[in-house]
């Protein structure tokens, strides 16, 4: 009898544990990621299709990007899901409600598509799958054609879409390799520890990948993208209101030990970079650490460890140069630098070349940092045939750097674009560029104090930030949008064009890098303004009519006298500048009387009154016909009215001034003569209402400031 009710008991739990395992049990081998193929430059993983549709659904970030194409289609995907949930309540228990993933991949013909992945998880889920969806698809005539290879046609008008399953997962995509590449990915990855799926959206970035696209996809490359020594980010995502916040860690690259072995041990520290770069730059990548001569060391040692061959070569390169120079190069160029090196994409206007770069080192000493590079210019000049004028710029100094290949001996191909280039000293920062139009900007800009310190939205994304780290990153979407349309193939410009808006919404980004030990830890915030689109070409707008008053402003037709020149006994005086020669009169080392302005042509260009030292009275800026081009009111050197005209002597702008800062009525004309916008300043910023008008006169649109 025992026996028996042995038996049977033993039959019953064998019974019971195989209709567990053949319906309720996780049925695969397989997780989600086992099925993307490495190659993925982008990966989105979810708990559920219904989790992403209730976080985008009410956001008002969602709400204003589904009007642009390039979110309208996943709008109208998302929503016939939805409504398929919702009529068919066993769909929903089927797909929407499972883990699932997107991944993003470069196809061999440099265009992209989207491979997506759904953990069935049940062995009675994908058997119920392969029943139910025929009979769903009639009614939406779309058909199924059976491979015998197992990835499945569906056909929907002229469009396949290609899906199989991989045990327990439903693996689908509108490209036919992307689903076979998922197969083998999954055959090779099959002894792999299967992953629990988190809670929330996560994303994934792989460096490489991502850099490989970014190569196809731009004519003119960005040299800050490409960081070789990461490897890729992983990423928890929240959507809030007028933001987008990312989390998570970033991992370096096994095959590069040098640059991680040396954060390893250097500990971050406070970018103050944004006190001298404009408000409009693109973007920036900042290196900030504790002490630059641990970072030196750090970087030699590591660099006779991992490659003493090149770190041969490096000492050979400079022991030649020193010899040939009579200089300690290292000591001399690297005994100012301080706690903060800065790659800057400055704003493209136009003025400089598409591949302008500054590199802004911190000077622990300004007047070192000066006397160090002087005698360096100096031995430079004496032993090469090479002469170049300083450019004095609004008081600043423009040099040359005439030593090919000095950046490269420091950081190898990274600042290539740098080869002799030019630099001036803003505040406690060495600006290296190749392009002195990029800091003409800059000095223009900090003068004006335009700066991304005084700017507000900057500083709330900056206060978001942890504020002591490794790396800054920084991204402004109005400049960076100008240098993806200029830096795209014809063929693409168009589908940008279509979606300018949701570009331009997403105004700032920030991102931020903290080591620790094998891995940053890494933050990332995009902040969005539905508005930004219609803002930016506002601004636009302004800047077009208020571009030469800024130059008013920055000092750019004043002359600065050197010391020398002020305590002398001169009555005559020339100052040159980039683009003027300055001529006249001194009166106990200051300007006095009329000076007139020449362009590099010799043209009368302008002329200006002062005295005592300063502007006072009316000066005037001519155009190349003797017409003129702006007045300026001068009352002891503050600027009270401010007038610009077109060619024709139609008024283009009027500005009024108070304590030398834009104060009251700023008035903008058409070439008619027809007031195109009116509205106040208030000590130098926008305030009150702006309105704009169509030539006709009526009203058509207004901001409020």
């Amino acid at each position: 009898m025992k026996k028996r009710l042995f038996l049977f008991s033993f039959s019953v739990c064998i019974i019971v544990f195989s209709i567990w395992y053949a319906v309720f049990r996780q049925s695969g081998r397989y997780s989600i990621d086992m099925a993307i193929p490495p190659d993925a430059l982008l990966t989105i993983r979810t708990p559920s299709f219904q989790e992403i549709y209730n976080k985008l659904s009410p956001n008002t970030i969602w709400q204003s990007l589904k009007k642009y194409p390039a979110f309208g289609d996943y709008q109208r995907n998302i929503e016939w899901a939805d409504s398929l949930g919702k009529m068919h309540t066993n769909l929903r228990k089927l797909i929407l409600d499972r883990p699932f993933a997107i991944s993003l991949h470069l196809l061999p013909d440099a265009n992209c598509d989207l491979l997506y992945v759904c953990d069935l998880q049940k062995l009675n889920v994908i058997q119920n799958f392969e029943t139910f969806i025929p009979g769903l698809l009639k009614d939406y005539n779309i058909q199924i054609l059976k491979q015998e290879d197992r990835i499945q046609h569906l056909l929907y008008g002229q469009t396949t879409f290609y899906y199989t399953f991989k045990d327990n997962l439903l693996i689908g995509s509108f490209r036919e390799g992307l689903v076979q590449n998922a197969l083998k990915s999954c055959e090779q990855r099959k002894g792999d520890k299967k992953k629990h799926y988190r809670d929330d959206i996560s994303v994934d970035i792989n460096h490489k990948e991502l850099g490989r696209w970014l190569s196809h996809l731009l004519t003119s490359d960005f040299p800050f993208l490409n960081a070789s020594f990461l490897d890729s980010t992983s990423l928890n995502f929240q959507l809030e209101k007028e933001e987008i916040l990312l989390s998570g860690t970033t991992h370096f690259l096994n095959g590069n030990a040098l640059w991680p072995e040396i954060l390893k041990h250097t500990k971050g520290n406070v970018s103050e970079i944004k006190k001298i770069i404009p408000d409009n730059t693109a973007a920036y990548i900042s290196f900030c650490f504790s002490s630059f001569p641990d970072l030196k060391d750090s970087l030699i040692y590591h660099s006779r460890q991992k490659y003493p061959e090149i770190y041969q070569s490096y000492e050979s390169s400079i022991q030649k140069l020193n010899k040939y120079l009579k200089i300690d190069i290292p000591g001399l160029f690297t005994s100012w630098i301080g706690n903060e090196i800065t790659l800057v994409k400055p704003a493209y206007d136009g003025e400089q070349q598409l591949q302008a770069i500054v590199l802004a080192v911190q000077c622990k000493d300004r007047n070192l940092a000066k006397d160090q590079l002087d005698y360096l210019g100096e031995q430079i000049r004496i032993r090469t045939p090479i002469k170049f004028r300083t450019i004095n710029y609004n008081g600043y100094e423009i040099n040359y750097l005439s030593l090919k290949g000095f950046f490269r001996l420091f950081a190898g191909g990274l600042f290539d674009r740098l080869e002799k280039p030019y630099y001036t000293i803003i505040d406690n920062y060495v600006l290296f560029s190749n392009s002195p139009a990029a800091l003409t900007q800059i000095i223009k800009k900090y003068i004006l104090s335009q700066t991304l310190e005084n700017n507000e939205k900057y500083n709330r994304l900056g206060d978001q930030l942890n504020g002591h780290s490794n790396f800054y990153a920084y991204l402004n979407a109005a400049p960076i949008y100008r240098y993806l349309y200029l830096s795209l193939p014809e063929q693409s410009k168009h589908s940008l064009l279509q979606n300018k808006g949701a570009v331009l919404s997403f105004e700032n980004l920030g991102l931020e890098f903290i080591q620790e030990k094998e891995h940053f830890k890494t933050s990332i915030i995009a902040t969005y303004n539905a508005d930004a689109p219609e803002e930016f070409a506002i601004k636009e707008l302004n800047e077009e009519f208020e571009n030469l008053a800024d130059e008013v402003e920055s000092g750019r037709y004043h002359p600065v006298l050197p010391d020398s020149i002020v305590v002398s006994t001169l009555t005559d005086f020339t100052y040159e500048t980039a683009d003027f020669t300055m001529k006249g009169r001194l009166k106990d080392g200051n300007p006095n009387g009329f000076w007139n302005l020449y362009n590099k042509q010799s043209a009368f260009t302008g002329q200006f009154p002062y005295r005592n030292g300063q502007p006072d009275g009316i000066a005037r800026l001519f155009y190349n016909n003797q017409k003129i081009r702006a007045e300026i009111t001068y009352n002891a050197g503050e600027i009270r009215i401010f007038r610009e005209f077109l060619p024709d002597g139609t008024l283009r702008t009027e500005l009024e001034y108070r304590k030398g800062k834009r104060h009251g009525n700023a008035k903008f004309y058409y070439s008619t003569g027809h007031l195109l916008c009116e509205g106040k300043y208030k000590k130098g910023k926008r305030s009150g209402s702006w309105l704009y008008y169509k030539v006709t006169g009526e009203i058509e649109k207004k901001l409020k400031f």
